[in-house]
């Protein structure tokens, strides 16, 4: 135990040395006192010693409630203070973030596919880190199909690969996206679903528009509600439709709704329209 204690504080004081970037998650969040001041800061334990960084250091809007959606995060940080007689050392994410910026930003192009790490997470949407660079991904960006919501893909800390679309050396800007590394399940869409045809789906999910129904992976047929369904099938429940138009360049399809036969709330069987 001493030895990897002793071993976590040379890293520490190497940090803070040579700049060294160190990684840990993010287990808490607290409001610190530092500089005679009050913030909101991370947490992180590296080894025994208790790792802050204020909110102002972390390189995102100065918000808690961002800093609160990065819990259980992956975070890369570079130790600015120490105090070895507390155990306490304060650091910086947003030097760490500037840091791997100027390393990894030259070495990539156009093109390229590098991995990533999922900070926090929304409903329709995720923020990686992809070279030292936050970016938000919207739900268009991550797959083809309608999802109802993104915490059913994926969860903070979770680490996947990305396509760079846009790269500015200079600027350290940088546009990525997940679905482009994906097969587009609308190529030869007609081979698998014809106009007119009748077809099993799954409902994935409802929208002022409509109802989103599942006929393949990744591919969603929109709806209205029939007059004739007097309430709406719970989320995963099977219905039969009938498709009325495919548009393979906007890749949407139309369609309405023959009859539910499985309702996921009661697991009955029942007809509707015939």
């Amino acid at each position: 135990m001493s030895d990897n204690k002793d071993f976590n504080m040379q890293k520490i004081y190497s940090s803070k040395e040579n700049l060294k970037i160190l990684s840990g998650t993010m287990v808490a969040m607290e409001v610190i006192e530092y500089q005679k001041k009050k913030y909101d800061c991370a947490i992180i334990y590296y080894g025994m010693t208790k790792v802050l960084i204020p909110l102002q250091e972390m390189g995102i809007e100065q918000n808690r409630k961002y800093l609160r959606n990065m819990l259980g995060a992956s975070i890369d940080f570079i130790i600015i203070e120490i105090d070895e007689t507390s155990n306490i050392a304060v650091a910086s994410r947003k030097k760490a973030m500037n840091i791997k910026q100027e390393i990894n930003f030259p070495k990539y192009y156009k093109g390229d596919i590098v991995y990533a790490t999922i900070i926090s997470i929304g409903i329709k949407h995720i923020k990686i880190n992809c070279l030292g660079k936050d970016i938000n991904l919207r739900i268009d960006d991550l797959a083809y199909g309608y999802i109802q919501d993104v915490n059913e893909l994926y969860a903070v800390g979770d680490t996947i690969n990305v396509k760079i679309l846009e790269i500015d050396k200079e600027k350290y800007d940088l546009k990525v996206s997940v679905k482009e590394l994906l097969e587009n399940p609308y190529k030869n869409i007609r081979v698998y679903i014809t106009e007119g045809g009748e077809y099993v789906g799954s409902i994935t999910g409802y929208a002022p528009n409509g109802i989103y129904i599942k006929l393949r992976q990744g591919v969603d047929a929109l709806s209205i509600l029939p007059i004739w369904m007097k309430k709406a099938p719970e989320i995963g429940s099977m219905v039969s439709v009938r498709v009325h138009s495919i548009d393979e360049k906007k890749r949407k399809i139309y369609c309405s709704i023959l009859r539910v036969i499985k309702n996921e709330q009661n697991g009955g069987l029942y007809s509707g329209k015939k």
